[in-house]
This record gives structure tokens, C-alpha cells and sequence, in this order.
């Protein structure tokens, strides 16, 4: 399994957070956050990743050629 390496100083700002979020009532645990930034990361990324396909595919060569045979009107033969 993967343990990951965290920066000291990312631990002791993220245990400062988490005392700050306990005395304004609040309840979480370091690991808890650890894993919704992780969380909302991936979202982000994944998201990006997604939105980056979409635009390689539309620039596929073979793509841009049947948008044109459909714009000036040829019978597409599927392959």
C-alpha cells in the first residue's frame, strides 16, 4: 500500500486547521481532511483531464475530415 510523504510543514499547518475548526465547534480529523482535499483534487483533475480529451478529439484528423464530408454534403461509407 501506498503511505504517502507529507511535507512537515503541511502537517503542522493542517493540525493548526484542525484545532482552529475544534474551538469554533467543529469535528474532524487530520485524516478526514487529508482525504476530502485528496478528494476534491481528483475531481478537479479529472474534470481537466475530461475537458482535454474532448478537445483532442475534436481536433482527430479523421474527425475533421468527416465533419467536412458532412458540411459539403458526401454519402459517409462507415468503416
Amino acid at each position: 500500500m501506498y503511505s504517502p510523504k507529507i511535507d512537515e510543514n503541511q502537517i503542522q499547518r493542517l493540525y493548526r486547521l484542525r484545532e482552529s475548526l475544534r474551538e469554533s465547534g467543529e469535528k474532524a480529523t487530520m485524516t478526514a481532511m487529508v482525504r476530502d482535499a485528496v478528494e476534491e483534487y481528483l475531481i478537479e483533475n479529472e474534470n481537466r483531464q475530461k475537458k482535454t480529451d474532448t478537445k483532442q478529439l475534436d481536433r482527430h484528423p479523421r474527425i475533421d475530415i468527416m465533419k467536412e464530408m458532412e458540411e459539403k454534403s458526401y454519402p459517409l461509407i462507415s468503416a
